[in-house]
């Protein structure tokens, strides 16, 4: 019920974003008095971002039709970004609807504004607060300026480019999106379902066995007739992929991954790509040692650049982090398909 609701709400809203056109002009004047006296007059984004629009509507207005289309439809792609889409609305009541009035209007500009600078800021940082073994760094994301980025792109009608230009340029955030963007087809499918697989003796035909390949990515077709052979050349993949001995051999360990619903598995990566970008402005003028414990493999930035990566030994869970010889900054995480259980940071 919450859910039909939220997205009847949603429904509404964007009617009545698209039914702007029909407001009463706003000032540049009366936009900035509504700014100094409202709730946003704290708000220092909101500020900075009317400050460089030199106080016009950048949402509501005639003028502004093209912006607001692009932000909504920028908007639909929260899903496959890792991000959730009614973060991002601006809350709207069917019951108290907006008016056509100045104040209601301004109103509408500045919380659809709130709504632009939160979505494009966690485009860039994440929208995940990152968990710390212990006390850590002292560091909140912050390379970009997001109020500045989003007026520059409006003034010069770039918006459509904004997403790309602040989202980080991480190799794995691109393939991490990429697998989330797999999933979300995936699961929309009207025939899909959740599949576990019970039976260890056969490969061909174990049915539930081919729809997890399928939903994972890892062969082409849920309907494919594979030999053995093809068969234990995919299981393989999907025991490199979960960092289990790549045998063949349809074990428990290989059962155990497979069998985790394809709705987590949504979830960590949702996970992962936002601590990628949290990750990634602190590596702008700092070295830092990131260990990705599944794979068992370290990379070494400097400058964004990666000066050094290997595997190693990574240990337990329980196993000390190890003394560090430079200033560096240490982050141990899980990703891909791992939830991170802890970043553990150092500063030396």
């Amino acid at each position: 019920m919450n859910h039909f609701n939220w997205k009847n709400k949603v429904a509404i809203l964007i009617a009545c974003l698209y039914s702007f056109s029909g407001f009463t002009q706003i000032t540049p004047g009366e936009l900035k008095q509504f700014i100094s006296v409202s709730k946003y007059t704290g708000n220092t984004e909101i500020r900075e971002f009317y400050a460089r629009m030199n106080y016009n509507t950048t949402w509501i207005q005639n003028e502004n039709t093209l912006n607001r289309s692009i932000f909504l439809n920028t908007l639909k792609l929260s899903g496959e970004k890792g991000l959730r889409e009614s973060d991002y609305l601006p809350p709207f009541s069917e019951n108290s609807p907006w008016k056509n009035n100045v104040t209601d209007s301004m109103e509408a500009e500045l919380r659809i504004t709130e709504a632009a600078i939160k979505f494009y800021n966690d485009i860039a940082y994440g929208n995940t607060k990152t968990g710390f073994g212990y006390n850590g760094l002292d560091y909140i994301p912050g390379c970009k300026n997001i109020p500045q980025l989003l007026a520059d792109h409006i003034l010069k009608n770039e918006l459509q480019l904004l997403i790309t230009r602040v989202s980080p340029p991480f190799p794995e955030i691109s393939a991490i999106e990429n697998k989330i963007r797999w999933f979300i087809n995936v699961m929309s499918d009207s025939n899909f379902r959740e599949t576990s697989i019970i039976s260890t003796k056969k490969l061909s035909p174990n049915i539930p066995l081919i729809s997890k390949l399928y939903q994972l990515g890892i062969i082409e077709s849920a309907t494919t007739d594979l030999p053995d052979s093809t068969l234990k050349k995919k299981i393989k993949e999907a025991q490199q992929l979960f960092n289990l001995l790549p045998d063949g051999v349809l074990r428990s360990t290989i059962l155990q991954e497979l069998n985790i619903p394809l709705s987590v598995r949504l979830k960590q990566l949702n996970l992962s790509v936002n601590y990628y970008r949290w990750l990634y402005c602190l590596l702008q003028n700092q070295s830092v040692i990131v260990v990705n414990i599944p794979a068992a493999y370290l990379k070494v930035y400097h400058n964004k650049d990666i000066v050094l990566e290997m595997r190693v030994i990574a240990g337990k869970r329980s196993t000390p982090t190890p003394t560090l010889a430079s200033t560096v900054n240490e982050v141990i995480l899980y990703p891909y398909w791992h939830v991170p259980y802890r970043i553990a940071t150092k500063e030396l």
